[in-house]
């Protein structure tokens, strides 16, 4: 268990990257990814919590989000046959899925 103690004013997001590096400090311990709640949701934390730490931070699809066409009700990728598309990785040179 990890304990972070910020003023009671701190924003979530402002958390996940201490706690990225507090998790990174123990041996044998490799997290890839980390699921937050949308509170943690910042773009560029989440870009450096990849390039940086190695680590995909994910959260759920906000309420208010449109669904793209390409996607199934559930909000997952199909390609135009309805084939649901696999998620293998993301090339950090690119920041490419």
């Amino acid at each position: 268990m990890f304990s972070i103690i910020l003023p009671t004013n701190t924003a979530d997001v402002k958390v996940m990257l201490p706690l990225i590096e507090m998790i990174q400090k123990i041996d044998g311990l490799k997290v890839e990814y980390l699921a937050t709640d949308l509170g943690y949701f910042d773009t560029n934390d989440q870009r450096e919590s990849l390039m940086t730490h190695d680590v995909a931070v994910v959260t759920e699809i906000k309420k208010n989000a449109v669904i793209p066409q390409h996607c199934d009700s559930n909000g997952k990728l199909e390609c135009k046959k309805g084939h649901p598309l696999v998620f293998v990785g993301i090339d950090k040179d690119t920041s490419e899925v």
